[in-house]
């Protein structure tokens, strides 16, 4: 095991964690819990949409992209858990972000 962390999302953890369970025929409490929350997690049920491994990694590579998360790779892997909801080019723009974050200025006469 390398000491580099990876980040999976929901629907990748359900998976390896139905094929744990079917290798071993069963899991333990804390694998079963982690079962449960992962199959709600990627269901429809958590946000009205089933998650995508592939629009998962997609959107955490560009969000690494973004010099901001390069060193918090865990938040980007939250942001990428959390958008979009079917596959498709995810390109962030630094613009578009930062006109979102400006506050109006009150104009002085």
């Amino acid at each position: 095991m390398s000491d580099e962390e990876t980040y999976a999302d929901f629907a990748t953890v359900r998976d390896h964690l139905l094929n744990a369970e079917a290798r071993r025929k069963n899991l333990t409490y804390e694998q079963t819990a982690a079962l449960q929350h992962a199959e709600w997690a990627a269901s429809e049920g958590r946000m009205g949409y089933k998650t995508d491994p592939k629009v998962f990694q997609e959107v955490l590579n560009a969000v690494l992209e973004i010099e901001v998360f390069q060193d918090h790779a865990d938040l980007a892997a939250k942001i990428a858990e959390l958008l979009p909801r079917r596959r498709r080019k995810f390109v962030p723009s630094p613009a578009a972000a930062a006109s979102r974050c400006r506050t109006p200025t009150s104009s002085r006469s």
